[in-house]
């Protein structure tokens, strides 16, 4: 018997002979080695998806709060971008009344027929949407030669709009009851007007062309004229004493 178990199981089970003696199943085996495999595999797999998982939500924590810091320093800064849009707003209705001034000296005729006799400026507000359709209004009452004249000045207000940029709208002009004899040759009144859109500085391109005036007829350039500076009177010449003649010699005769 000792012999026999050393070689493997026994045949006949002596403890219970008539029992049948149950053969183990290689496939069952392999199916169960398998299932052990497959559980392990998946223990691995979800530990390594654990560690992933927290890693992602660790990231999304970081930017949760990266995001809640950046909406806190919004919020804080609320303020100043209003006052800074408010301010940029402010800067877009602003006129440049010395670069006005400017073209208007350029659009004056050279023949000298016409003369401003009064400019006023005034500006335009806003409506209930914030929205303007220029910046100011623009009022010249002129004197000029001829109502032809004081046309061309009007017209040159709306020669200087640009194609898709326009800075004078809304242009027009009313005559009025003519000067009497004291206005000599300015005895067309006219009364101008047109509004200003604005516009940035490097959009005024024009320069003024003109002569100087001569120095001698006045200020030119800053620098009055100067007189030219008096001459030294010059010496007077004394008058010369002339030698008194010489005594005629006496003759030897006497």
């Amino acid at each position: 018997l000792l012999a026999a178990q050393a070689a493997g199981a026994l045949p006949i089970n002596f403890a219970a002979p008539r029992q049948p003696q149950l053969e183990g199943n290689p496939a069952k085996r392999k199916v169960a080695l398998a299932a052990l495999a497959a559980g392990l595999l998946l223990l691995v797999g979800a530990g390594v998806g654990y560690m992933k998982l927290s890693a992602a939500q660790e990231r999304v924590a970081e930017r949760t709060a990266e995001r809640d810091d950046l909406k806190k320093r919004i919020d804080a800064g609320a303020p100043d971008a209003k006052r800074a849009g408010a301010l940029d707003g402010w800067q877009k209705r602003e006129v440049r009344w010395d670069q006005e001034l400017y073209e208007l000296a350029r659009r004056m005729p050279a023949d000298d027929s016409v003369r401003v006799a009064q400019l006023t400026a005034t500006p335009i507000p806003p409506d209930k949407n914030g929205k303007q359709e220029a910046q100011a209004l623009i009022n010249l009452k002129v004197n000029a030669t001829s109502t032809a004249a004081a046309a061309a000045l009007m017209s040159a207000f709306e020669n200087d709009n640009r194609p898709g940029s326009k800075y004078y709208v809304g242009t027009g002009q009313t005559i009025l009851q003519p000067g009497g004899a004291q206005a000599g040759k300015y005895n067309q009144n006219v009364t101008l007007w047109t509004k200003v859109i604005h516009r940035e500085p490097n959009q005024y391109t024009n320069v003024v062309k003109f002569k100087p005036p001569k120095r001698t007829a006045g200020v030119a350039y800053g620098s009055a004229a100067t007189e030219p500076e008096p001459k030294p009177p010059e010496p007077k010449d004394e008058p010369k004493e002339e030698p008194e003649p010489a005594p005629a010699p006496a003759d030897k005769g006497d």
